[in-house]
């Protein structure tokens, strides 16, 4: 099996892009009469669970002796199954559950192309377009769902809105002792007293990356190494509070009503992208549950997109919102204090994600800082306050964490 590239329109961007497609090359000691085509099931090179591919487009050629390039003798459009892309899952479901929904699937029948007439020593097959898939991964290995609608991506079709792409990523128990720099004791003990989102899997316990960093930014926890650790400073240094802060300004009086406006501004300035891909965007966050808010206590809360997404290394941006009132959310509650104070988000990728998710939490266990912002202290004297909480950081590190 190769890979190979063929130029494609992008659905949503409308720009001609490279499009990488996977070819293979059925060769014969001699010329043959095929009667027809059958591709078996098979799964991705990933670990858990075990997802089947999902190919949506096959482009069968032949070579034409004459031109000495390859001939297209036939298209192939193969069915959608929403079972491969998880129509019908959860990301909360138990791994084996998936896992023997998936080997029924591998265990079917191959699909079967019919190829009458064709006579050929090679026959050459690209598959250059796929239907959506459901997550997978183990370890640390981090792979994605394709952000597509039910259709393939297709040079002259209009495309809709997409589904939210699906993202996950599974440590073990060492990994997350290790980035917390705790004994593997006290993390099972956080399970059992602090609900620390985990999943059982066949005997051992596996944890979704993005989850735990959220648990802890509720309460605090720095991750100092290890998996949750930021990127070093070489890759991450775009992704300073100070600067996107800047990007997506100080809003203050802000209503609950007035909220999902707000919201629809900070996109508009989004820094680095397209505008269909900020209109995209924006009709994500005004979807229901579109917005993940995050309450971390006394008062603040790190609002961000609920969908996991990869804009581009300078697409990031943070924006404080200065609520008129308080945001009610259900029990249980971090704690007593109104949430009023709102920085929202958006990482130019997951990876991304994670660290500003823990930057910002770290900001907001600076005193000083906190101080700031809760009060209604000017806009130049809360950039001030983010930069030099920025400035007695060490890259990869914060002080006092």
């Amino acid at each position: 099996t190769h890979g190979g590239i063929r130029k494609i329109i992008h659905p949503d961007l409308g720009v001609e892009v490279d499009n990488q497609t996977c070819v293979r090359y059925l060769r014969f000691a001699r010329p043959v009469q095929i009667d027809h085509l059958e591709l078996p099931r098979s799964a991705y090179g990933r670990w858990t669970p075990a997802v089947p591919t999902h190919p949506a487009h096959l482009i069968l050629s032949i070579p034409d002796n004459h031109s000495g390039r390859y001939e297209v003798i036939q298209e192939v459009n193969l069915p959608y199954d929403p079972r491969i892309a998880g129509e019908e899952l959860r990301q909360d479901m138990d791994l084996a559950e998936i896992e023997a929904l998936f080997a029924g699937i591998l265990k079917e029948p191959p699909l079967r192309i019919d190829l009458p007439g064709v006579q050929t020593d090679l026959l050459r097959v690209e598959c250059d377009r796929e239907y959506p898939v459901w997550s997978s991964s183990e370890g640390n290995h981090e792979t994605q769902a394709a952000t597509a609608d039910r259709g393939p991506w297709v040079g002259d079709r209009e495309s809709s809105a997409c589904p939210a792409a699906l993202i996950t990523m599974y440590l073990n128990l060492v990994q997350i002792a290790e980035s917390f720099g705790v004994s593997e004791s006290v993390v099972e003990g956080w399970i059992r007293d602090e609900n620390l989102p985990h999943t059982p899997d066949r005997g051992r316990l596996l944890f979704d990356r993005a989850q735990v960093a959220q648990w802890a930014a509720t309460r605090g926890l720095a991750s100092q190494a290890g998996f949750l650790a930021p990127e070093p400073a070489s890759v991450a240094k775009g992704w300073q509070v100070e600067p996107l802060l800047h990007a997506g300004g100080i809003w203050r009086d802000v209503s609950m009503a007035g909220l999902p406006d707000v919201l629809d501004r900070v996109v508009a300035a989004l820094p680095g992208v397209t505008p269909p891909v900020r209109q995209l965007l924006g009709q994500r966050l005004r979807a229901p549950k579109g917005v993940t808010f995050a309450p971390v206590g006394g008062g603040f809360a790190l609002p961000h997109p609920a969908a996991r997404i990869a804009l581009g290394r300078e697409a990031g941006t943070v924006a404080l919102i200065l609520m008129r009132e308080p945001l009610e959310f259900p029990d249980p509650r971090v704690d007593e204090t109104p949430v009023t104070r709102l920085l929202f988000f958006i990482a130019p990728s997951p990876r991304a994600h994670l660290d500003l998710l823990g930057r910002l939490s770290r900001l907001l266990s600076r005193p000083a800082v906190r101080q700031v912002l809760a009060g209604n202290a000017a806009d130049e004297q809360i950039f001030q306050a983010v930069a030099s909480a920025a400035m007695s950081s060490t890259p990869g590190t914060e002080a006092g964490a």
